[in-house]
């Protein structure tokens, strides 16, 4: 499955953000998919481009912590089946499927 995407914002590496720092800002929902080759609705290889605002606090000594990192919007490029290796029969699922997926499984 591809998406639209743009380029991505040039800058200076930092340290990797650990998932539990990201929310989702106003208008930017997380999306689940299925892949209807094999039925996985857990495992996904997702590439995006993302805009996103945080707050950088140097220590003292000059170490860099990344906190309260907001996504204001996020661009799909790419979706692939962890299970079977490829994104063609990969397919976003309405929330009403995810929420009773979630409810059986």
């Amino acid at each position: 499955m591809r998406g639209r995407g743009q380029g991505e914002a040039q800058g200076a590496p930092g340290p990797a953000m650990p998932a539990a720092g990201r929310r989702y800002g106003a208008g930017v929902a997380p999306i689940r998919y299925r892949c209807n080759a094999c039925g996985n609705l857990t495992r996904f290889d997702v590439t995006t481009d993302r805009r996103t605002r945080a707050f950088h606090h140097y220590s003292v000594g000059g170490a860099l912590e990344v906190e309260d990192e907001v996504v204001l919007k996020e661009d799909v490029i790419e979706v692939s089946c962890r299970w079977c290796g490829h994104g063609r029969a990969v397919e976003p699922v309405s929330p009403d499927e995810a929420a009773a997926a979630g409810a059986t499984g």
